[in-house]
């Protein structure tokens, strides 16, 4: 036996999934709900701007919902101003009068035995089912069109997420673009590993002392490895000796102190993606360009962005991944699939925010069209989805199943999410659950 939750209360009275026939309040008096208000997931009653009508007299104001009338009292919501304007008390089972703060009764009315068993069950189903995603076994009897409806606003929905991010390092860097885009790309250039590393060691340098030495890749790369703390060490080979005695001049200069070196990882990682490779790649990018950011805003096609990682790293990375190690040759230019990954989470993003804030739709048009054009990413969570016969043509695909995993399965949030809707109200089969609504 399981229980229901608060919130199927919430989706049953918002999509009006009940019976309305004869719906009286407790006292006897007729019921007509004209809207059922809209949803409030801040302080206050659950939901704003209903417009009931009781008996003869039309009733606009808020509405509250409790499974048991008694958690009005458990609530504490007798004492709380924000509910005396509460027009009606919805329900599932009835058990105490609640009166307003002044001794009258609020209107109620109760749900119980007007809900379709079979909601129940389907609701239990997901709120249970511990499979990769709650409506595995389900999925595939929703309509094409109704997931991609739901993707397509989850992929925006993906964009916006990452403006929290944006808004921090804008308030970090005093709204400067550029030095958001600078820490944006560190931060992706570490991938999830180094991510938090790289993060730190950007913000340890002001802009302006990057722009003061661009143009000498040596001395950038003496400036983010004196930083990142790989320039404490004694070493054989002339390279980093050189590196050192650069940075030892700059940090003098700047006044500048290096994050710890402990904050770097390699376990696990393959030599090309060690945090010294993607320092000594991260220098002759941010060496490319002496403004970056406009040429990504001003960037009329996803080929023109691909030019930025048109790089080559200092002669001394291609026999070595580490300092005083000498390795066979290798290029360590950026990989096609590595381009795309900082496309996707870091420039891409930015474009779309600044578009957003700035309210220049073009950005924004701008942004959307170069996440389609950009190959679906490969990773677990991908296959999964494509095993449960998603539609996955295109990174704006892909960023959305990973917002709809992370954000709706994960949690659980089957009540908030379009095809949870479907699942929910379609005569689906669900077996082995039986529904028990209030102990």
């Amino acid at each position: 036996m399981v229980t229901f939750q608060e919130d199927l209360l919430h989706y049953v009275w918002k999509l009006r999934y009940f019976d309305f026939e004869n719906l009286k309040t407790v006292n006897g008096e007729s019921v007509e709900i004209l809207h059922p208000g809209f949803h409030n997931f801040d302080a206050g009653p659950d939901f704003s701007a209903g417009k009931i009508k009781i008996g003869s007299t039309i009733w606009n104001g808020n509405i509250e919902l409790h499974l048991r009338a008694s958690d009005w009292v458990r609530h504490a919501h007798y004492n709380d101003d924000a509910y005396d304007n509460v027009i009606l008390h919805v329900v599932y089972d009835n058990d105490e009068v609640i009166l307003r703060k002044n001794g009258s009764t609020i209107p109620c009315i109760t749900l119980k035995n007007r809900i379709d068993p079979e909601i129940f069950d389907r609701y239990h189903y997901l709120s249970e089912n511990k499979s990769w995603v709650p409506c595995e076994n389900l999925v595939t009897e929703v309509e094409e069109i109704q997931k991609q409806i739901w993707l397509e606003r989850l992929f925006v929905a993906r964009l916006e997420e990452k403006s929290k991010k944006i808004s921090e390092l804008l308030d970090f860097s005093k709204h400067n673009w550029e030095y958001v885009l600078f820490i944006m790309l560190g931060r992706y250039f570490g991938s999830s590993i180094n991510s938090d590393a790289f993060e730190s060691l950007c913000k340890s340098i002001n802009l302006f002392t990057i722009y003061k030495n661009r143009d000498n890749t040596l001395l950038v790369e003496s400036l983010l490895f004196g930083q990142a703390g790989f320039l404490k060490g004694e070493f054989k080979d002339p390279y980093p000796n050189t590196l050192k005695n650069e940075y030892k001049f700059i940090k003098h200069k700047y006044k500048l102190d290096p994050i710890p070196l402990k904050l770097w990882k390699f376990f696990r990682l393959r030599p090309s993606n060690f945090p010294t490779i993607r320092i000594a790649q991260f220098a002759a990018l941010i060496n490319k360009k002496q403004s970056l950011f406009n040429f990504i805003l001003e960037a009329n096609n996803l080929d023109e962005l691909y030019t930025i990682f048109d790089i080559s790293t200092e002669s001394y990375w291609e026999t070595h991944y580490m300092f005083d190690k000498e390795s066979t040759f290798s290029s360590k230019n950026i990989g096609k699939g590595f381009q795309n990954i900082i496309l996707i989470n870091a420039v891409i993003p930015l474009i779309f925010i600044y578009g957003k804030l700035r309210q220049e739709q073009k950005y924004i048009d701008k942004a959307i069209a170069f996440m389609q054009e950009i190959p679906p990413e490969r990773n677990k969570v991908i296959s999964k989805w494509k095993k449960l016969k998603f539609k996955v043509s295109n990174a704006a695909d892909t960023q959305a199943l990973i917002h709809l995993k992370k954000e709706f399965c994960d949690r659980h949030r089957c009540l908030q999410c379009a095809i949870g809707h479907q699942v929910l109200k379609e005569d689906y089969p669900v077996y082995g659950l039986m529904y028990h609504a209030i102990d």
